[in-house]
């Protein structure tokens, strides 16, 4: 999604005050390294995408877990459904990509993860023809840039960290030494993104679980590998049916600092279709790419860390 700056920022800041407030506690030096799992959430999926049980009081929800998303949202009809008070704020300030408004907002202070519990706050309501049939929401940025979030795929487990913690002692699940991989992020945006090596190129990549697949601006990789249209390789690619032109090339290995995915799948789109504004990220690293991978991102260290999706102990 995108929205106006200040709203963004004025949102984001409140709610992470108000985590803040409901998850602190008594720390000594000894706690100083060690790591606290605040959740752990099984994983489950609607069309190929990581989806997580929340809840709303004691009535459960299926939330699409959405790096790529600026705010937590919840489905409209869902809402209803349980009979929730919802307000209409004409000067919200959310849209969804292509510019839908999102106007129609409900306020709870019950929106519970595991045993982390929210402070009242408004989520915007979205349409649920916007979302894949069983999900319930996004759970987004302003939510999860609170923790330090732990996907593994193997173990099919979200897992929610405190972010409390020693820089790079994160590596509960391998005996690995892990490399940082930094993180770009500009002033308070939550989307993250990173640099990957993708057949010896360097590429900017978001990093949204979100996404299904992963996709590279077709302009771009042809002026990055001088991928000819001639190029037999080149070959159509129908997955995105709303998007006219689409193509995949049989790209070797992509590189995260010093684990590499081999054979990554990636649809490359024409800038034309795929309107990502005017200074968009060329990457989109979906889950096409990350289910490889155990993903840990630490959003106060701006750091990612992951090995293969198989390494344990």
């Amino acid at each position: 999604m995108r929205e106006f700056e200040k709203t963004r920022l004025e949102r984001r800041r409140f709610l992470a005050l108000g985590l803040a407030a409901c998850l602190v506690g008594p720390a000594t030096a000894e706690d100083d390294c060690r790591m606290r799992r605040l959740a752990k959430l099984p994983m489950q999926t609607s069309r190929g995408m990581v989806v997580v049980q929340n809840a709303l009081g004691d009535k459960p929800l299926n939330m699409l877990l959405d790096t790529g998303a600026y705010y937590t949202c919840f489905s409209e009809s869902k809402v209803a459904e349980l009979g929730m008070a919802i307000e209409t704020r004409p000067d919200n300030g959310v849209f969804l990509y292509g510019g839908t408004p999102l106007r129609r907002v409900v306020s709870t202070a019950d929106f519970r993860i595991g045993a982390i519990t929210t402070p009242r706050y408004s989520y915007p309501l979205m349409p649920p023809e916007r979302l894949p049939d069983g999900v319930d929401g996004l759970l987004g940025g302003d939510f999860l840039g609170n923790f330090d979030l732990d996907i593994d795929f193997a173990g099919g487990m979200v897992n929610l960290f405190s972010k409390e913690h020693c820089p790079g002692r994160v590596g509960y699940w391998t005996t690995e030494k892990l490399e940082p991989i930094a993180l770009q992020r500009q002033d308070d945006r939550v989307h993250i993104c990173t640099h990957v090596t993708l057949d010896g190129e360097d590429v900017r990549a978001l990093i949204d679980t979100g996404a299904s697949l992963s996709t590279l601006s077709l302009g771009h990789a042809r002026r990055l590998f001088g991928i000819a249209d001639t190029d037999p390789r080149l070959t159509e690619d129908t997955r995105f049916r709303d998007l006219q032109g689409c193509r995949h090339f049989p790209f070797k290995q992509m590189h995260f600092g010093h684990v590499s995915v081999e054979a990554p799948d990636i649809v490359l789109v024409p800038e034309r279709e795929s309107q990502m504004g005017p200074d968009p990220e060329p990457m989109i690293l979906g889950l096409t790419v990350l289910r490889k991978l155990h993903v840990y991102i630490a959003y106060r260290e701006n750091n990612l860390y992951v090995t293969a999706a198989d390494v344990h102990g």
